[in-house]
C-alpha cells in the first residue's frame, strides 16, 4: 500500500516539479552526477571519490533514480544525500547517459546547477566489455557456452547501440545544461595517468585534490579478459565506424587514436 501511495504522489508531483510550480529548494539533492559511460571507469570513479573527505556518495552505487526509480517521489531520492552536510554530494549511475530529452528536462528543472561527469572509452572495447559482462559474468556462464550468434544479437540490440552513442549523450546533456557543467574524460586517461584524471575531476567539483591517490594499483571489476572473436571485431568496427569518425573529428586526441586503431 505504501508503494502505491508513493507512486501516486510522484505522479502528481513530477509534472509540477518539471514546470517549476513545485519548488524543492529545501531538499538536499546532488551537486554532481556520474552519468557513464557504462564499462568506461565509473566504478573506479565511485571508489576514488568515496575516499575524499569533502565528497559524499551513497554507499550504494547506481541509484537509478531518473530511470528505474522515477516512480518514487523526489524526497525519496533526496534522502540518500541527507547526511552530506557541507560536503559535495553526488551519485554515479551510468544509465543516465541514455536519458531522453523529457527526462533530462526534469533533471534540469530540479537540479539546474548539477555537474555531470561522462567518461568515454574506445567504442569497440566498450561494447565488447558490456557483452562479456552481461552474457558471461552476470549470467554466470562459461565463456565457451556463449555462441557467436548470441554475442551478435546482443551487440546489435538498441540498448547496446544507445550506450555506445557518445555523441548523442553529449549533445543531449548540452541541450539542457551549459557546457561548463559537463566534464568529459577518457578511459585512456584512467589507464595512462589516473592521478591526473582524478585531479581534473576534483577540480571540476570544486574540492581540493586528494593528498595521495587512493586505492593505488587497485583494478575495480577487471572482468575476465575474454578475447574478442575476429568476426565480432569486424561487426563492431563496421557498426561503430560513423560514431568513431564523429568522435575523432570532434575531440581528436584519444578519439583519433580509436579511429586509427580500427579504421586505419
Amino acid at each position: 500500500m505504501r508503494d502505491i501511495l508513493l507512486r501516486a504522489r510522484a505522479l502528481v508531483e513530477k509534472p509540477l516539479e518539471r514546470r517549476g510550480f513545485l519548488r524543492r529548494a529545501h531538499l538536499r539533492l546532488p551537486d554532481f552526477l556520474g552519468i557513464g559511460a557504462q564499462k568506461a571507469g565509473t566504478t573506479w570513479l565511485h571508489e576514488q571519490l568515496r575516499a575524499h573527505p569533502a565528497i559524499h556518495l551513497p554507499a550504494r552505487k547506481e541509484l537509478h533514480y531518473f530511470d528505474d526509480n522515477f516512480h518514487r517521489p523526489l524526497r525519496w531520492y533526496a534522502a540518500h544525500f541527507a547526511d552530506a552536510g557541507a560536503r559535495r554530494a553526488g551519485e554515479i549511475t551510468p544509465a543516465y547517459a541514455i536519458l531522453d530529452d523529457a527526462r533530462l528536462a526534469y533533471v534540469a528543472a530540479v537540479m539546474p546547477r548539477v555537474r555531470a561527469i561522462f567518461l568515454m572509452r574506445d567504442p569497440v572495447e566498450r561494447a565488447w566489455s558490456q557483452a562479456v559482462m552481461t552474457l558471461v559474468e552476470q549470467a554466470a556462464r562459461e565463456p565457451s557456452t556463449v555462441t557467436e550468434a548470441e554475442f551478435t544479437s546482443f551487440l546489435r540490440s538498441p540498448a547496446v547501440r544507445l550506450r555506445g552513442g557518445f555523441t548523442r549523450t553529449i549533445d543531449a546533456w548540452n541541450r539542457h545544461f551549459p557546457k561548463d557543467q559537463l566534464l568529459l574524460g577518457f578511459h585512456d586517461e584512467l589507464r595512462a595517468d589516473p592521478e591526473a584524471l582524478l585531479a581534473r575531476v576534483t577540480d571540476f567539483l570544486g574540492v581540493d585534490p586528494l593528498p595521495r591517490y587512493p586505492l593505488r594499483g587497485r583494478i575495480v571489476f577487471p572482468g575476465i579478459g575474454m578475447p574478442m572473436p575476429d568476426a565480432i571485431r569486424a561487426l563492431l568496427v563496421r557498426d561503430l565506424a560513423d560514431e568513431m569518425r564523429a568522435l575523432a573529428d570532434r575531440f581528436g586526441g584519444h578519439a583519433e587514436e580509436w579511429r586509427r586503431r580500427w579504421l586505419g
